[in-house]
């Protein structure tokens, strides 16, 4: 395959808070990977590899199971995609998960939606490298399990917290952060992935190791977390890579979440500080407890393909029929307030102004448009109190199409209170190929989305 060109590079040991912790000084000698294809299977949109390689010399180990990663490969095919394709290294969760290891990252495991964000991203035209993690999935050593834990412990107590004595070289986090960089390398050997365009994913336990192997292996470009991640110092180290992260705010305590915004700003002064733009840092609080919401994942993949330089695949949307169609499919909700002052005659619905041309039309993905105007909307609609006034306009310049949403007359608290409503619509607006921008003042407040003008 190629992989082994990969092993002439150097990897430094990052200087970070946690590699001073642990007194670690050098990471293992690289040995040639042996990437091994296993077997292949074909599905709509993608080639599913079931794959092998060596991580490091097995002298010294209690089990070479521990040496060599079992790993899902997934490859696009059909479709607008072409290689080189961007490639992403998705490390699974843990909790009582580590039996199920990287199963539930490409999908095959029906109660973990949430987790198939390899699956996902390979349908979204990446190349998806998922390793099963030390002492889990084909790699687990039974008797390296913590001994006499319950049959309810959550599997990680006894899945690796044991290891540490048997790693001659350092603690399993180390171990875990070297399997994906050797992960890189395999990527690195292959024909059809860009080499610049190397990215990392996890959840829970994953996240940790996607930030820690992202901060020690420079040829990763970006990284994805949900939720997690190490102190903002070390993770300034990853300046001026992609940094995305997810908070779920019933997944910790409200001083947590202080304190995980706190870290965010002072990554994102970091950044600036080193001469790199804040907007490389990314952070999402979003209402739930410990899982991958959909929302953020489809902001994170809007992200990642357009850091990556992937061209959205997007159709010409003519934006006066957008918003009809968008205040239309919420016309039948009876939990929305509709004595609007500008209604159009002879409707409930908020009456949508145009200045200029009826049919300008922007290149955007339609159901994301709708779902993001949808998001807008609804909170405008129930929580601004009775007496203000919604005006909806569509205009556009030389090169973009502009929807504002413009709320005037109701109360400052009650335009605060409604924010927490509105924390979908960016991922969506982001995913359909815009942006969105806010403008306020003590009188009301006005959303714009932009979108790039399509070629007609």
């Amino acid at each position: 395959m190629g992989a082994e060109s990969a092993v002439k590079l150097p990897i430094q040991l990052p200087k970070c808070s946690w590699a001073a912790n642990d007194l670690i000084t050098a990471f293992p000698s690289r040995v040639p990977l042996e990437f091994t294809v296993e077997s292949k299977r074909t599905f709509v949109g993608y080639e599913e590899w079931r794959i092998s390689f060596v991580a490091e010399p097995s002298s010294g180990l209690p089990d070479p199971r521990l040496a060599q990663v079992s790993a899902y490969l997934l490859v696009p095919h059909g479709g607008d995609f072409r290689p080189p394709f961007p490639a992403m290294v998705c490390f699974h969760q843990c909790g009582r998960d580590c039996d199920i290891g990287k199963e539930s990252v490409i999908g095959k495991i029906s109660q973990r939606p949430d987790q198939a964000y390899g699956l996902e991203l390979a349908q979204q035209g990446f190349v998806v490298l998922a390793p099963d993690s030390i002492n889990c999935g084909e790699r687990i050593v039974e008797q390296l399990r913590t001994p006499g834990a319950p049959p309810d412990q959550w599997s990680h107590r006894n899945c690796w917290s044991a290891l540490d004595p048997f790693i001659p070289w350092g603690p399993e986090r180390w171990k875990k952060v070297w399997d994906g960089i050797r992960s890189v390398d395999a990527l690195w050997g292959l024909s059809f992935v860009d080499r610049d365009r190397i990215g990392v994913i996890g959840h829970s336990m994953g996240s940790s190791t996607a930030i820690d192997t992202c901060i020690a292996d420079a040829r990763i470009k970006a990284c994805v977390i949900s939720p997690g991640g190490c102190s903002s110092e070390d993770r300034a180290l990853l300046a001026p890579r992609l940094l995305i992260q997810q908070q779920g705010a019933l997944d910790t305590t409200a001083a947590d979440l202080g304190l995980v915004e706190a870290a965010q700003d002072s990554i994102q002064r970091r950044y600036r500080s080193l001469g790199y733009s804040g907007d490389l840092v990314n952070f999402s609080q979003v209402e739930h407890g410990h899982h991958f919401s959909d929302e953020f994942k489809v902001y994170a993949y809007a992200r990642l393909r357009r850091h990556f330089g992937m061209v959205p695949q997007v159709e010409e949307v003519v934006l006066y029929q957008a918003v009809e169609s968008a205040l239309q499919s919420l016309e039948d909700r009876e939990d929305l307030w509709w004595s609007w002052p500008n209604r159009q005659e002879g409707s409930r619905l908020p009456r949508v102004v145009v200045d200029g041309d009826c049919a300008v039309s922007a290149a955007a993905d339609p159901k994301a448009l709708g779902r993001g105007l949808e998001a807008l909307l609804v909170p405008m609609m129930q929580k601004i109190p009775h007496g203000s006034d919604l005006t909806i306009k569509i205009n556009h310049d030389k090169d973009n199409a502009f929807i504002t949403m413009s709320l005037q007359g109701g109360a400052a608290a009650a335009i605060v209170a409604h924010e927490p409503l509105l924390r979908e619509a960016p991922h969506h607006i982001a995913s359909c190929g815009g942006s969105l921008t806010k403008e306020s003042d003590p009188s009301g407040f006005t959303y714009t989305v932009s979108l790039p003008k399509s070629d007609r």
